[in-house]
């Protein structure tokens, strides 16, 4: 059987992200099918939003998908190019009006963030593949993968910096049944900021994401009761999150600090977090690093960042020549 990779988007910044990651795939040479789930326009959010009085915000969010469908209308052949599987979501893995609890349901209605997050647990339902991996839109590949396929494990997983386990990398065996089990769990929304989920309290005091996929996962494949062949990967190098990791040591908390102890040229999967993300600034692509300001990415990256990934990941994305955006 294959395996495959799965990213996800929804806005024109995360599919300009995701062509670049899959073209960092493709460069490694990692056999396997590439799969982008293009997701759902949140209907519900823009109900919420209008019902509300924040006309501008549900507007944006129409605004975004207008923009998103053109967008790969645009880059239809470098897809194919890439020969990226595009699949288009139609319907969310959960009915949030079936959630018993009206706090979790309140949570997800009021962030479509949060809702759309919720999406990865459909990695389970690919049962056509032997192994699947999950990578966040905003992450560049840099060694061949096909190791992690090899390793015989139900799912694997790193830590994050602010979080005993980030939901942007992750490597599972599909299994409809784990879809089902993840799905009930998401509509009995037995979910507190208190109490994590099921009661089983926070278990760790920085859990960035709890109420989401990071949390889920966590309390399901680590903690619940169902035992499953987990394995934690090094968060150095499948998922390393510079210039968070590395440049942070001053301003968290000693235990929320992870000291890069390896060589740049270790590292497989570089994510580039919030800490340096693209964003745009007017029609202009942007890093934001906050500690060292905003770089344009047409041109060098900023000496201070002293991180090779983010100029690594300038040059796939002018070799695109991606279109629109």
């Amino acid at each position: 059987m294959k395996n495959a990779c799965v990213i996800m988007g929804d806005t024109v910044g995360y599919l300009i992200q995701a062509l670049v990651l899959a073209k960092s795939i493709r460069d490694t040479q990692t056999e396997c099918d590439i799969l982008l789930l293009y997701l759902p326009y949140d209907l519900e959010s823009v109900k919420i939003f209008s019902a509300v009085s924040n006309r501008g915000k549900a507007e944006k969010i129409k605004q975004n998908r207008i923009n998103a469908d053109n967008f790969l209308e645009e880059n239809s052949a470098l897809i194919n190019e890439l020969n990226i599987q595009l699949i288009r979501v139609t319907e969310k893995p959960y009915n949030t009006t079936a959630i018993k609890n009206p706090n979790y349901r309140n949570i997800l209605n009021q962030s479509p963030t949060c809702a759309l997050d919720l999406h990865k647990i459909l990695c389970w339902n690919y049962t056509q593949y032997s192994k699947v991996l999950f990578l966040d839109a905003d992450i560049l590949v840099r060694k061949n993968l096909d190791h992690l396929f090899d390793l015989d494990y139900d799912f694997m997983y790193s830590d994050g910096a602010a979080s005993p386990l980030n939901s942007g990398v992750f490597c599972l065996r599909p299994d409809s049944l784990v879809f089902k089990d993840l799905s009930q769990i998401i509509h009995e929304g037995n979910f507190s900021y208190e109490e994590g989920w099921n009661n089983l309290g926070r278990q760790h005091k920085y859990f960035n994401a709890i109420e989401v996929c990071q949390g889920l996962f966590y309390y399901h494949f680590i903690k619940g009761t169902k035992q499953f062949k987990t394995h934690k990967l090094s968060r150095n190098i499948y998922n390393n999150q510079a210039p968070y990791d590395i440049f942070c040591e001053n301003k968290l908390p000693k235990e929320r600090y992870l000291r890069q102890l390896i060589s740049f040229d270790d590292v497989c999967i570089a994510h580039f977090t919030s800490w340096g993300r693209l964003y745009k600034k007017g029609n202009e692509p942007m890093w934001n690093c906050p500690d060292f300001g905003q770089v344009k990415i047409n041109g060098k990256v900023n000496d201070k960042l002293k991180v090779p990934f983010h100029q690594e990941w300038v040059d796939t994305f002018l070799r695109l020549e991606i279109k629109g955006g």
